[in-house]
């Protein structure tokens, strides 16, 4: 990947809301380039998606659709093992 194209992705990722940030950046810092193509394009069509869509799916406080379930899972998990890991 390159440096233009992480740019824009992190710019896409960065969403002014904190709680939406302390998902995402910290995901696309550590762990985007180690994804498979397939989630990779997930994850692209994921910060299209609206900062309240976004929320709801991250917080677990709705299903994600179908398409965005397996992304959603695997930067939920990061966060947990990120937060997890800060704690011991």
């Amino acid at each position: 990947m390159s440096n233009t194209e992480k740019a824009k992705l992190y710019w896409a990722a960065r969403r002014g809301m904190l709680e939406l940030d302390i998902f995402l950046m910290p995901f696309v810092e550590n762990q985007y380039e180690k994804l498979a193509d397939v989630d990779k394009l997930s994850f692209q069509a994921l910060v299209d998606c609206t900062d309240m869509e976004l929320y709801v799916w991250l917080s677990n406080k709705e299903p994600a659709p179908e398409q965005f379930v397996a992304i959603v899972n695997k930067i939920r998990e990061y966060a947990k093992n990120t937060a997890k890991n800060q704690h011991t």
